[in-house]
């Protein structure tokens, strides 16, 4: 039987735990914010889609923006041409 200060301690471990994915989870977010932003910059207007679209998929692949927020940047593009 584990005593009340174990219990206390593993309860402390997992709220750290917790709190520190969090925190992960949001950096990941503002990054991929971040990087839509920039991709969506770089996105001229008269300039070619092709090279853009590649730079969102390799944000795609690398996990920075999803493949809802991938489609909508290609769709976005290739409208513009």
């Amino acid at each position: 039987m584990q005593s009340k200060h174990k219990k206390r301690q593993k309860n402390s471990v997992r709220e750290d735990n917790k709190s520190l994915l969090t925190a992960v989870v949001q950096n990941q977010k503002a990054m991929s914010s971040a990087a839509a932003e920039k991709a969506e910059k770089s996105a001229g207007s008269g300039a070619s889609a092709a090279p853009k679209i590649k730079e969102l998929k390799e944000l795609l692949d690398s996990g920075l923006i999803s493949q809802e927020e991938f489609e909508a940047k290609r769709k976005e593009l290739l409208d513009k041409m």
